[in-house]
């Protein structure tokens, strides 16, 4: 798992990448629910070792992404996580899970 900070306009997304060992195929932008973005690290892992990229992303106001929560921009978010995943798989998925 790689920690990094992915750029949304002016301001940055808190991002865990979970790389296959072989990424040829498939990549997921997850999106974590009101909180516990964390809690589906296993369930990332075991997309990885399917061959699939996980880019798990802190939206903005969670954990270590700086600014204001709000569920309004988080299609924004989600969208700029993608964007970026887009340039290293062959398709991009969007996945979410509520705690």
């Amino acid at each position: 798992m790689l920690d990094v900070y992915l750029r949304n306009g002016r301001s940055f997304l808190a991002t865990n990448l979970f790389v296959p060992a072989h990424p040829a195929g498939p990549g997921v932008v997850f999106s974590h629910g009101w909180g516990g973005a964390h809690l589906f690290d296993d369930l990332h892992h075991f997309l990885s070792d399917a061959g699939i990229f996980v880019a798990s992303m802190e939206h903005r106001g969670f954990g270590r992404s700086p600014g204001t929560p709000s569920i309004a921009k988080w299609p924004e978010d989600v969208a700029a996580v993608g964007d970026w995943l887009r340039g290293r798989t062959t398709r991009v998925f969007a996945m979410g899970l509520s705690t």
